[in-house]
């Protein structure tokens, strides 16, 4: 009965040995885990998975601004002086703006927001010479940042226009929110942008600013953009960008471009 009690007690003791032993293993295992994790970049990645913005860039979207840019300041120098500058995102982009005016340059980039039409405005020297700069900026940015930051950013961005330059602000087309369930609710900010916008644009010197809406035009009476007039619920067809132009060439006409 001895033996067997004294037996109990040295495999109780190897039991709690080894508990401890299992508990500092798992211990130093999950320290060095820890450290694995801190040096290499697999909570950046996770962060960049789960939580980063979808509209912030990545790094093919800022290879290709990058690129875009160059192209533009490659060609910029050489431009003539007053010509119409043409500021934007891919809805810019797809605009044939020589039916608007011959000297025109179209600097839309796909993807972009106001922070890189602020951040790529004052490289462009045509800008300092143009005629008239349009403005056509803002539905990538309602995917991470408030109506309020925006219009904040589009006050930055007339900052660095230059004082005799006059410019236009083309308001953001509202989108197909059935044919983009992803958008659904954007419309409603999209309304109240353009009220900003307007009211940005009817603070700065009698002239040097107008604002120009297509809306009434190519939206139905739920505020939807109609969608004959847009591919995808956001970017517009053939039919839409005519109906923009000839908005845009009544401001040539009352002399701003």
């Amino acid at each position: 009965m001895a033996l067997l009690f004294k037996r109990g007690l040295a495999a109780g003791a190897m039991n709690i040995q080894s508990k401890k032993l299992l508990f500092i293993y798992f211990m130093f295992m999950h320290i060095f885990l820890l450290f694995v994790l801190f040096k290499s970049d697999f909570t950046n990645r996770v962060y960049n998975f789960l939580v980063k913005p979808s509209s912030e860039k990545s790094n093919a979207d800022m290879w290709y601004f990058d690129y875009m840019v160059d192209h533009h300041l490659s060609n910029d120098s050489n431009i003539p002086d007053g010509a119409i500058v043409f500021i934007g995102d891919s809805i810019m982009s797809g605009l044939d703006v020589s039916e608007i005016a011959p000297n025109s340059l179209n600097y839309g980039i796909g993807n972009d927001t106001t922070v890189g039409v602020l951040k790529r405005l004052s490289k462009y020297k045509s800008v300092k010479k143009a005629t008239a700069v349009v403005l056509s900026i803002g539905i990538n940015d309602t995917r991470s940042r408030s109506n309020g930051e925006i219009l904040r950013l589009f006050s930055s961005i007339i900052d660095e226009i230059p004082e005799q330059v006059p410019f236009i602000i083309s308001s953001i087309f509202q989108v197909n929110d059935i044919m983009r369930k992803d958008l659904q609710g954007v419309n409603s900010r999209i309304a109240e942008l353009n009220s900003g916008l307007k009211q940005l644009c009817a603070s700065q010197l009698k002239s040097r600013c107008e604002f120009v809406t297509t809306g009434a035009k190519i939206t139905d009476y739920n505020g939807n953009m109609k969608p004959e007039y847009t591919i995808d619920g956001v970017h517009l067809t053939g039919e839409a960008n005519s109906l923009w132009v000839l908005r845009l060439e009544l401001c040539d006409s009352t002399s701003l471009i």
